[in-house]
């Protein structure tokens, strides 16, 4: 889905666009056939990772000077560094280590900001920070190295690396302030310098020993409760990081691990409670035969047990590892458990186990009936949603919409710790969009603050039936430490500029709880921020503003294809440490 805000800020219509704009989407239209034309597999997108993530997956990271930089002629470019500081590993100042950049490029692919007229152009330093681990390989002359990520500074100031364009090489982004920055969160403050990279390494050095040290001690049960709490604070609080939308291609190392670790011990609650800890950037596991999925149904069924369990045990049905037209059977013996589930008292459970997809295309009988049943007197939006979509997998909307009218179009909202998302789904032809968003914080009877949002302060994507918008709190004066009912009233338009609104309670908000384990400096976190720009989409080529000249186009192609060519040799050569 592609938001209404970046449709009208970043396009032109083909007629309009310059020359050098057609030449720049041929070639990177070039760049993708030729990827494809190599394997399929290579337009795959390159993870990124935050720093702690980084550490957990190391071996050594080091502070060094970069050698030059060799010209490319075969897709792989091997530099020599020098280690200048030593910040976790057997490495030492003074060593020489040999390591490739493959499908790394060392400034973006459009090229760093234009400098200011009078202004000179920023400095890129041939220091670096190296994050590394063994090869492995026993081919002669390997390096004995692998590069797993690294950092760079320019004008004293750190970026990390993301694939922004798929497919594409790693290019550099600013890094700030972790974990808030790869989740896009606002409070991540301004880019790092060096000093402030180095003491966010060492705290992710001892979140990652911390995550090792957890794993081995998974057996007790205090080990367990270690790993809960690694995979992401509490759901009450509110002042923890969160990511803003969708955050692409993030891998969360530690959290799934945590997870993988929790689910060998068989001990079903921790696993649960695990889960429902999630923030983002988890690759589900093949869990063990010990969670089984009629056991995971079994959990998500029982009303003795707490929701945010419930909620996860439908969480890890719904991700697909648990093939509901086979070992669950839902034609003959859990078609009614499952349907039943769509009765459910708690809207939240309602809403989860409609998400369930089977493989099968036509729903057993028993699900199609629940289905049909509960559009009839389903008053909760979110449900109705839900209700929606799964009419939509099984091809029957037509006939769910023609047995019962709603009134349209569908609008849900959720709060997660700061961030309000907002759903809407159109049912029929007319069309309705989000015209404003108003968010009000009440201590008791008095107004604390007010958001009055319009589109473009908003970020969020959009499709012909559905839109979602994302609001960030943050209160301008920023709200004094509390506790804070929260009112939210969405405005709703038609193509025919009739309007509508619709009022939600939300959760109650805290402001100034415990404070996380994973919170940053709080020079890193100023208050008081409207929300982030929404950026140009990360997988589309025309989003992103263009360089002048053709022989960078030309060049772009050439990195391009290498990266990917590299990056390639990179995903065989090291698959990832269990």
């Amino acid at each position: 889905m592609e938001s209404r805000l970046n449709r009208s800020r970043y396009r032109m219509p083909p007629s309009t666009r310059p020359p050098e704009a057609r030449r720049r989407a041929l070639a990177l239209l070039v760049a993708a056939l030729l990827s494809f034309l190599a394997k399929p597999a290579d337009a795959a997108r390159m993870f990124h990772h935050d720093l702690a993530s980084l550490a957990f997956e190391s071996d050594a990271i080091v502070l060094a000077r970069r050698g030059p930089v060799p010209q490319r002629s075969t897709g792989e470019t091997v530099i020599e560094h020098r280690v200048l500081e030593t910040y976790t590993g057997p490495l030492r100042p003074g060593d020489l280590v040999a390591v490739p950049y493959d499908g790394v490029v060392l400034e973006p692919t459009w090229g760093w900001p234009r400098p200011a007229p009078g202004a000179t152009a920023g400095v890129l330093s041939d220091e670096v920070v190296l994050f590394l681990r063994p090869t492995g390989s026993d081919e002669a002359g390997a390096p004995p190295w692998l590069l797993v990520d690294l950092r760079i500074f320019r004008d004293g100031q750190a970026y990390r690396f993301e694939q922004r364009m798929n497919p594409g090489p790693y290019e550099p982004v600013p890094q700030r302030a972790d974990p808030f920055d790869i989740m896009g969160d606002p409070r991540a403050g301004a880019p790092l310098d060096q000093d402030g990279l180095r003491r966010a390494i060492d705290a992710a050095v001892a979140r990652a020993r911390a995550a090792h040290e957890a794993i081995a001690e998974r057996a007790t049960h205090e080990g367990r409760r270690k790993l809960v709490d690694l995979i992401g604070p509490p759901a009450d609080d509110d002042d923890a990081p969160v990511p803003v939308g969708h955050v692409s291609s993030w891998d969360d190392r530690i959290a799934t691990k945590a997870i993988e670790a929790l689910a060998s011990t068989g001990d079903l609650d921790a696993l649960l409670d695990g889960v429902a800890r999630r923030v983002g950037g988890v690759s589900y596991p093949m869990l063990p035969q010990s969670v089984s999925g009629p056991s995971l149904l079994a959990a998500a069924a029982s009303r003795a047990v707490p929701l945010h369990r419930r909620l996860a045990a439908l969480t890890l049905l719904e991700i697909g590892r648990f093939h509901l037209s086979s070992e669950l059977k839902p034609s003959t013996k859990h078609a009614p458990q499952i349907a039943s589930l769509y009765d459910d008292p708690e809207p939240e459970v309602r809403a989860a186990a409609l998400d369930l997809r089977f493989s099968a295309q036509a729903p057993p009988p028993p699900v199609e009936a629940a289905i049909l049943a509960r559009w009839g007197r389903e008053t909760d939006p979110h449900v109705q949603w839900s209700l929606l979509g799964s009419a939509d997998h099984f091809a029957m909307r037509e006939k769910l919409l023609g047995s019962h009218d709603v009134i349209e179009p569908i609008v849900w909202a959720r709060r997660r710790r700061r961030v309000v998302d907002i759903f809407l789904m159109n049912t029929r032809e007319r069309r309705h969009h989000v015209s404003r968003v108003v968010i009000t914080a009440r201590a008791g009877d008095r107004a604390a603050g007010t958001l009055d949002l319009t589109p473009d302060m908003l970020s969020g994507s959009a499709s012909a039936r559905t839109e979602i918008e994302h609001a960030f709190l943050a209160f301008t004066p920023p709200l004094a430490p509390g506790r804070y009912a929260l009112d939210l009233r969405v405005d709703i338009e038609d193509d025919e500029k009739q309007h509508a609104s619709r009022r939600f309670t939300l959760p109650a908000f805290r402001v100034g709880g415990a404070e996380a384990s994973t919170s940053p400096p709080a020079r890193s976190a100023p208050t008081g921020m409207v929300p982030p720009p929404v950026p140009p989409p990360r997988s589309c080529a025309c989003a992103a503003p263009g360089r002048a000249s053709e022989a960078d186009e030309v060049e772009t192609i050439v990195l391009l294809c290498v990266g990917l060519a590299a990056a390639r040799r990179r995903r065989r050569a090291a698959p990832r440490a269990a």
